[in-house]
């Protein structure tokens, strides 16, 4: 199916971006082979073979995937929905065993899906199949909640994985509270990506793009991953 050939490409993909960051210094791994990554990824080219160090090399991550759920997704969320639980498989295999990574959805309340400590059961995929668009947009209240949480975390890198469209509806004041969600969570040294969002949003985000098609938003995700990573080196 798409989805999970989507899975596939997300965890192979980040896999070996993990390995090449991460490792140390050698002589199999450096600007080379992130390069033939980079290109691999554009040009959808299986052929290309990429360096793949151990596993047991990967440094602990803690991802936090967060999906706007409010009515203003309506237009593009079950697309969205698709490319968060792709995102949730990739991480169940990519963090289970050293990092750790939580799924949560949000509108004017905030639902967790499954925390960092709960197994990714058929019981946890049910209850995100049953989240639905509709309510307000509280996107920096999900944030900052988020971001409380990962501060106790400590493992080495951390990730707001924030699917929405950057619409904050509910209250006054909601770009200046949004800026200072994400500098909350920058301070504590936790990413923000943004899925979905708009690319006049750039500026306030560690990274992000806006969403087109699912393939085409997984080579995007996977594009931001890289950068935000290699810039850590």
């Amino acid at each position: 199916s798409e989805t999970s050939d989507m899975v596939k490409k997300i965890k192979s993909r980040l896999r070996i971006v993990s390995n090449i960051v991460d490792s140390p210094k050698s002589d199999d791994v450096g600007i080379l082979e992130m390069q033939k990554a980079i290109q691999s990824i554009a040009s959808q080219n299986p052929d290309i073979q990429i360096f793949e160090q151990d596993e047991t090399r990967r440094v602990t991550e803690s991802w936090a995937i967060i999906l706007d759920a409010s009515a203003s997704m309506q237009g593009q969320f079950n697309d969205l929905k698709k490319f968060t639980m792709c995102l949730s498989e990739a991480a169940e295999e990519l963090n289970s065993d050293k990092g750790s990574w939580s799924l949560s959805a949000f509108n004017n309340n905030f639902y967790v899906v499954k925390d960092a400590a709960e197994s990714f059961s058929q019981q946890t995929k049910s209850r995100f199949g049953g989240v639905v668009s509709q309510g307000l947009s509280f996107i920096p209240d999900a944030i900052i909640l988020t971001a409380r949480v990962l501060q106790q975390d400590q493992n080495e890198k951390k990730y707001i994985f924030l699917v929405s469209d950057g619409q904050t509806l509910g209250y006054d004041g909601a770009d200046e509270y949004f800026k200072e969600a994400i500098q909350l969570a920058r301070r504590s040294d936790i990413n923000v990506i943004g899925i979905g969002v708009k690319d006049s949003m750039s500026k306030l985000f560690t990274s992000c793009f806006s969403y087109e098609e699912i393939a085409r938003t997984v080579s995007k995700f996977i594009r931001a991953y890289i950068a935000v990573a290699q810039e850590q080196m």
